[in-house]
């Protein structure tokens, strides 16, 4: 099967899910391309970059993008998220009706988040177009059951293009290397990923006041701005450590090998790429017990979920006070994720489904 995957991503968690599926499907055998913004798809074999006169593509722009997908002649072409510029070519494409398109969605509703104007005006354009692309997308690709839930309730007349295809690790590189912020022998627990108000970073900090710290380290890694609440807590916080920067994929994997485990403290989330980042180094995690995380964590096995403030309180003690516990719950992550979270198996079930139906 020739396949052509496009991101509008030039680094960050979803180019590495892009290029994790890209170099999948070559694994398995497709004839696979990668289109992205940038030279970032000159580093992925079968790579084609593509760059923007701005941050807002012209419409000549989305012309040359919808040619250049259509002369290579796709069996399919994998949108692998929906930000603007990627609704417009994939709105594009399914206008002329050549090709089959699949639709990933890594949100199904918007975060809370902290978002001025042109942010909000950007995202009632993108659930506009989001919802016109479903309209001939051949399958919407969600990547929870919560998710996919979710979107067959909202998009109720689009529910039987919906698919699930469990997120798996979207490891591009084994290599690991310590932040130079980092000491070698610090014992920490790790909150990794943006920093952003749906996050729960002050609650985090609320529980880690309350427990015995007993020589582990709270460590924040993660680009972002923090809200006023959370400044004045970390201002009032011991034994606390940030990063406050973008993290590369060698240090992301060298702060995930190392932490005693992963926190997630969100408010509200669709999925997580960190709990089977996580899973597949074999950490266990901390997580939220809501939907969208509580399905890949089984509790007391691969890590704990924490409803409230004190079982975040409990939870991280209990990793400080037994960290045999936390190596136990690690190795049960990991197979876990290698028995349930495998690329090659789910992608390879997603388009042997969507090949059948399309012949």
């Amino acid at each position: 099967m020739r396949l052509v995957w496009f991101t509008a991503n030039a680094k960050g968690g979803v180019y590495q899910f892009a290029v994790k599926l890209h170099e999948t499907a070559l694994e398995l055998g497709h004839e696979s391309y990668l289109i992205a913004p940038d030279d970032s798809a000159l580093h992925v074999k079968n790579g084609i970059p593509f760059k923007l006169s701005g941050h807002c593509a012209k419409v000549s722009e989305i012309r040359s993008l919808s040619r250049l997908i259509e002369n290579l002649v796709p069996d399919f072409v994998m949108f692998a998220d929906d930000p603007l510029t990627s609704l417009r070519v994939l709105n594009r494409i399914n206008s002329r009706g050549r090709l089959k398109t699949m639709q990933f969605v890594h949100d199904v509703s918007p975060h809370t988040t902290n978002a001025g104007l042109r942010q909000v005006i950007r995202a009632r354009a993108t659930l506009y177009l989001r919802e016109k692309a479903m309209e001939r997308s051949a399958k919407i690709v969600l990547m929870s059951k919560n998710s996919l839930d979710e979107f067959k309730r909202r998009y109720n007349r689009h529910a039987y293009k919906g698919v699930l295809l469990p997120l798996g690790a979207h490891v591009l590189t084994e290599e690991a290397k310590c932040p130079p912020e980092l000491g070698f022998d610090m014992t920490y627990l790790l909150f990794f990923g943006r920093i952003d108000k749906y996050k729960g970073i002050a609650r985090l900090l609320r529980a880690w006041a309350r427990c015995n710290h007993a020589g582990t380290k709270l460590l924040i890694a993660g680009g972002g701005t923090f809200s006023n609440e959370e400044k004045a807590l970390i201002e009032a916080s011991e034994d606390l450590s940030i990063i406050n920067r973008f993290i590369d994929d060698e240090e992301m994997n060298y702060l995930i090998i190392n932490a005693c485990a992963v926190i997630l403290p969100y408010a509200d989330a669709t999925q997580s790429g960190v709990i089977p980042i996580s899973y597949h180094h074999g950490t266990c995690v901390i997580a939220a017990d809501i939907p969208g995380l509580n399905e890949y964590v089984v509790d007391g096995v691969t890590g704990n979920l924490a409803a409230s403030e004190d079982d975040l309180v409990s939870s991280m003690q209990g990793i400080i006070d037994h960290p045999d516990v936390a190596d136990a719950m690690g190795a049960n992550a990991h197979l876990y994720a290698l028995e349930r979270l495998d690329w090659a198996k789910n992608l390879s079930s997603l388009l042997c489904d969507a090949n059948t139906e399309r012949a």
